[in-house]
């Protein structure tokens, strides 16, 4: 088998093209993982298999191989994969507000175990990494710290560039290549602490089927499948949300509602923010109860969403509950404050 042979395959058009069985998905990954195709077979690969599209298979087996090369400190965490949420961040954002910083807080003060992960630099965008630099959780902090973190709160945000830096280098091909490619989905299923719980954000309601069967064949307990806020794993407030509830093996199309619970609608205009420093003032404001708005409402409906889906909360009215109590009790401020005393320089107010 050659890595000429897994390209011929997969290339001959949506069509013509064929999918990859295990030996051929593992020996493909292998050979990139260890850098050997020259990068004219890097990219006719990827643009093949974009081209005829991952089947549900392929990425559940790239994942594996993937996960496989994690650094040894990942490898040996023991967290009780039913008590955590896996949030992953790799589309960064053009104008809309990271709700997922105060919101994955808000969940953490709720009692749930909380890890993000991202690119920290996605072209052309603003990512989680920065926003939380402002905040305190500065880029140059060590895997080991973000772990320790994790540890003592219940939360952390974790750097691809740490925890697979192979990766990262395919996600930067994006800029060459002009299109993103299989790895910004496999980046969103590292799941790097193994947790039951996930919700993955995609751009194309088309990709809803493919990513449901790939969580449910990773073992995912409880995922949802959503339209993301300009593709992050974040939930709109403009309307019901739609998409795909996984649950222990059963796939299903779910609708969540925020006014059922009371929480008025926010268009997108009204959630839109450019500035990093603003958004870590908006963000801090917030968890600090000194802000109230559309944002608010928005971090407790992501908060909610994700207690919901955890199974801290069996219902989405009781998910509500906790978010709001994690809030108003200043028990999400109080993580935020764990970190910043610890490593964090104060933002600078004008």
């Amino acid at each position: 088998m050659t890595f000429q042979e897994i390209i011929a395959k997969i290339g001959k058009g949506q069509k013509g093209a064929k999918n990859l069985n295990r030996e051929e998905a593992e020996f493909a990954m292998k050979l990139l993982l260890e850098g050997k195709p020259s990068p004219y077979q890097v990219g006719a690969f990827l643009i093949s298999l974009r081209i005829k599209e991952e089947s549900p298979e392929e990425l559940t087996i790239f994942t594996r191989l993937v996960r496989s090369a994690f650094y040894p400190d990942l490898k040996s965490m023991i967290v009780n994969p039913h008590e955590l949420i896996d949030l992953p961040f790799y589309a960064g954002k053009k104008s809309s507000f990271h709700v997922g910083i105060p919101a994955s807080l808000i969940m953490a003060g709720a009692g749930l175990k909380v890890v993000l992960h991202g690119d920290p630099t996605p072209p052309g965008r603003t990512s989680k990494s920065m926003i939380l630099d402002v905040m305190g959780w500065k880029n140059q902090l060590t895997l080991k710290e973000r772990i320790e973190c994790f540890q003592e709160t219940g939360w952390s945000y974790l750097d691809i560039t740490q925890i697979h830096p192979s990766v990262k280098t395919f996600l930067d091909l994006r800029m060459e290549i002009g299109l993103r490619s299989v790895f910004h989905t496999l980046a969103r299923f590292l799941n790097p602490f193994n947790a039951a719980s996930q919700i993955v954000g995609v751009s194309h309601p088309k990709s809803f089927e493919k990513i449901a069967e790939a969580m449910k064949m990773l073992g995912i307990s409880r995922g949802l499948v959503i339209r993301g806020l300009e593709g992050e794993s974040e939930a709109g407030l403009s309307g019901p949300v739609e998409g795909l509830l996984l649950d222990q093996g059963n796939i299903t199309k779910i609708k969540l509602d925020p006014a059922l619970l009371g929480i008025p609608p926010v268009n997108r205009t009204e959630i839109e923010i450019r500035d990093p420093l603003s958004e870590a003032l908006t963000a801090e404001k917030i968890l600090d109860g000194s802000d109230g708005g559309d944002k608010k409402s928005l971090s407790l409906w992501n908060a909610c969403i994700g207690l919901y889906l955890s199974g801290k909360a069996e219902s989405m009215e009781k998910a509500y509950s906790q978010a709001r109590e994690s809030l108003e009790s200043g028990k999400a401020f109080k993580i935020l404050k764990i970190f910043k005393n610890k490593k964090l320089q104060p933002i600078r107010r004008s």
